[in-house]
């Protein structure tokens, strides 16, 4: 009985953060993360440099495309999968054209997969911007990648999506 309000216990968290990604992406996608330039917009203080790589200025398709440890993440991810797709930063596209574009990489059995494993990828790094700039807590490219791949396997063992070996 334990173990059932366990699963049960995990299972809704899972749900919820889903939820937390889609919502997340549906701003990413429309430019409307409180992101350095969003933050200008309204005043907020704010560091205007990305708080990843500290190179460019923030926004949203900086940090999820353009940023140099954001493309570091999804490249030493796709390695793992070991399925090839562009990494964001190497094409001159939205957030939105590139995962289209990425998708057709993959079988269409696999695509809602790979559908999952994006959102999960952006949100991961929206939460180690956050983690930089509230907690001053800073991950390399490569201990974030690992992380994704442990959250990933949680995943998949709670049958969220299965993926690729």
């Amino acid at each position: 009985m334990a173990l059932i309000r366990t699963l049960k216990r995990t299972i809704q968290f899972l749900i919820k953060e889903l939820l937390k990604e889609c919502f997340f992406i549906w701003l990413a996608v429309k430019g409307r993360c409180l992101t350095g330039d969003n933050l200008a917009k309204r005043g907020w203080p704010h560091d205007p440099l990305c708080a990843l790589c500290s190179i460019d200025m923030e926004d949203c398709h900086h940090l999820l495309v353009k940023c140099p440890y954001t493309n570091r993440v999804w490249y030493l991810l796709r390695d793992r999968i070991n399925v090839h797709f562009d990494i964001p930063g190497r094409l001159d596209l939205s957030l939105a054209d590139w995962w289209q574009l990425a998708r057709t990489r993959f079988q269409t059995r696999y695509s809602k997969a790979f559908d999952t494993f994006f959102m999960l990828v952006c949100w991961l790094v929206w939460k180690e911007r956050n983690a930089r700039v509230f907690d001053q807590k800073f991950n390399t490219a490569d201990l974030l990648s690992a992380d994704i791949k442990e959250e990933v396997a949680v995943w998949r063992a709670a049958g969220i999506f299965q993926f690729c070996e």
